[in-house]
């Protein structure tokens, strides 16, 4: 239960950051959010590779994704192995 407290808060807190930093870059260049980066048309054998590199990419993101959520509940639970933290569990 703790560590999905810690969890929460500490995603809410990346993604308040997040969305400030975004806010800050949209003020600093309107125009560039509505202009397309591609500017030529893929055939269907470029679009195909750009899926798969978009799969490759989708599960590297996962698997670092898995892997920074199991740091942060090792990282929490070391905390609670402190003295300090077992005098005050229910403050935790």
């Amino acid at each position: 239960m703790y560590l999905d407290t810690y969890l929460f808060i500490f995603l809410f807190l990346v993604c308040v950051h997040c969305g400030i930093q975004i806010k800050e870059l949209i003020t600093k260049c309107p125009e560039a959010i509505s202009r397309t980066l591609l500017k030529a048309r893929l055939s269907d054998k470029q679009w195909e590779s750009v899926m798969l590199i978009n799969h490759a990419l989708r599960q590297e993101y996962e698997c670092r994704r898995q892997m920074l959520l199991q740091r942060l509940d090792v990282t929490i639970l070391s905390f609670q192995w402190s003295d300090r933290a077992k005098v005050s569990v229910d403050e935790i």
